[in-house]
């Protein structure tokens, strides 16, 4: 009830609700599969029972290893 209490509590609410829900979710799967992440899809998993902003920081933290990887093993 308190998500939806008055404007600007029902903007960000509602902000994080389509990106939680829809849009990370895309975003995690198509973007981790395209770049070698195994199970991308825990990350979408984690931000239901953690913080979206964690769980978008360790997703970005395992992108740039997984490159880092791509790129050492590229050479």
């Amino acid at each position: 009830g308190m998500l939806f209490d008055n404007p600007a509590a029902g903007s960000i609410g509602q902000d994080m609700i389509v990106a939680n829900v829809f849009l990370f979710p895309l975003w995690t799967i198509i973007d981790g599969a395209r770049r070698g992440l195994r199970q991308p899809w825990i990350y979408f998993v984690i931000s239901l029972f953690t913080s979206f902003g964690f769980a978008m920081a360790l997703y970005l933290a395992a992108q740039e290893r997984q490159l880092r990887w791509n790129a050492a093993h590229a050479a």
